[in-house]
């Protein structure tokens, strides 16, 4: 498979900066540098017959791996091209790329919730059942520890079963004639699914945007603005307005914004979707090139504000 040209290739506009923050690596340092004490209180649980201390163990180390993954993440965002972006070839519309769903984007999440459920009730029933405070971080007071975390692990449960009905899947498809998306709720019977499609020349406008939702703020969005009459749609959605959730995509988001303005703009450009190597189109900057074009562009906000002021 050949690689794109450079006449095919799409230049990327850094709409959506990707920083490199110093507070992140501190983060991924300190969390690396606790896992090891965890695992030890894993192994010395194990030795010593302490159940309970595994169990709030487990949990410890689970929120530890969970906050590892999560900021990772943050840090390495799209580091290369997702192997799982491949070629649409069983679209009755015609042949395209599909960009897939995000499929750990909670995951992290998640684990970390149920590490905080397991320690936090753990660590409670331990002390109040049989009086062990190992897992009591050096309270002074073991029983208002115990009631506290015992607290915070029944709420974490809480957490969890209120974030299940929001837990959905996306996907985009881009072809020739235009882009499709795909919704689906991962528990169906607390929402529907949509399945959306609009030609390229039904599209008036491409706008991007950030949008919150949940626990996501500031979250990259493309709105595609379109003459048609849609009136099955999420809530995310508007009159005349295809919403991508881009968080929800193993693309890039500048990467894939750039791909989408230039196929619309350029309708002689659009059959590189169907080709096989389409997939390539979508292969994001270098993460120096990001982290650097972020800086650039926080050192030029602060120039205009300054010499505005």
């Amino acid at each position: 498979m050949r690689s794109p040209s450079n006449e095919e290739r799409v230049a990327v506009q850094h709409f959506w900066p990707q920083p490199l923050r110093i507070s992140w690596i501190i983060l991924l340092a300190l969390l690396g540098a606790l896992i090891p004490f965890t695992s030890e209180m894993i192994f010395r649980g194990i030795l010593e017959g302490e159940s309970g201390v595994v169990s709030g163990s487990l949990g410890a180390l689970a929120i530890l791996i969970s906050g590892l993954i999560g900021t990772t993440g943050k840090v390495a965002a799209h580091r290369n091209l997702s192997p799982r972006i491949r070629e649409a070839t069983a679209q009755a519309q015609g042949r395209g790329v599909v960009v897939p769903s995000v499929t750990l984007r909670h995951a992290w999440l998640i684990f970390m919730l149920a590490g905080a459920a397991v320690y936090g009730l753990a660590a409670s029933l331990l002390w109040h059942v049989v009086g062990n405070d190992t897992l009591i971080a050096n309270s002074r007071d073991p029983d208002v520890g115990a009631t506290v975390l015992g607290i915070l692990g029944a709420g974490a449960v809480v957490m969890l079963v209120l974030l299940t009905p929001f837990l959905s899947w996306s996907q985009v498809i881009l072809i020739p004639e235009g882009i499709r998306r795909i919704h689906r709720p991962r528990v169906p019977i607390f929402s529907k699914g949509y399945d959306t499609s609009i030609p390229w020349d039904s599209i008036d406008r491409v706008e991007p945007d950030v949008m919150s939702r949940g626990y996501s703020r500031n979250m990259p969005i493309i709105n595609l603005h379109h003459n048609l009459e849609i009136s099955d749609r999420p809530h995310y959605d508007g009159d005349g307005r295809l919403t991508l959730l881009l968080n929800d995509l193993v693309a890039e988001p500048n990467t894939l914004l750039a791909l989408i303005e230039d196929v619309h703009a350029n309708p002689e450009r659009r059959h590189l979707l169907a080709t096989p190597e389409a997939r390539l189109l979508l292969t994001p900057p270098p993460l120096r090139e990001r982290w650097a074009a972020a800086k650039r562009l926080k050192r030029e906000a602060g120039e205009a504000e300054r010499s505005s002021t």
